[in-house]
């Protein structure tokens, strides 16, 4: 652990800061992913993402931000992948994740692809 983290022992926090915050709880890794997320430490959120993914935590909730990540990272097509994940669970975030596949397409160019998946969301 480097100087600059922050060890908490908790179950439901809310803490904004500018440092890696390193939750331990049920669901450690998926908050910390999203607490380096907020801070936007996006390399860092990804991997806490992907742990907590592996471990069954919030699959596709995680799925959709490591493609956020990914997007602010300007990595599009490790972003779509993600997106397409969570496109393909059919869950609560599969609207979110078609916009912003859209985004991430018109981003590499893919105008034709993007307005695919605008239309595949309007129609619901």
């Amino acid at each position: 652990m480097k100087k600059s983290d922050i060890r908490l022992n908790c179950h439901d926090t809310n803490i904004h800061m500018s440092r890696r915050i390193v939750f331990k709880s049920k669901w450690g890794n998926f908050e910390n992913g999203k607490t380096n997320y907020q801070n936007q430490n996006y390399n860092e959120a990804i991997g806490y993402f992907q742990k907590a993914s592996s471990q069954n935590q919030q699959v596709y909730e995680s799925e959709y931000y490591i493609g956020l990540s990914f997007y602010n990272l300007g990595k599009n097509t490790k972003a779509i992948k993600s997106f397409d994940n969570v496109i393909e669970s059919n869950t609560t975030y599969t609207p979110n994740a078609q916009w912003y596949k859209s985004i991430a397409l018109l981003a590499k160019g893919e105008k034709e692809q993007a307005i695919k998946v605008l239309t595949e969301l309007s129609n619901g």
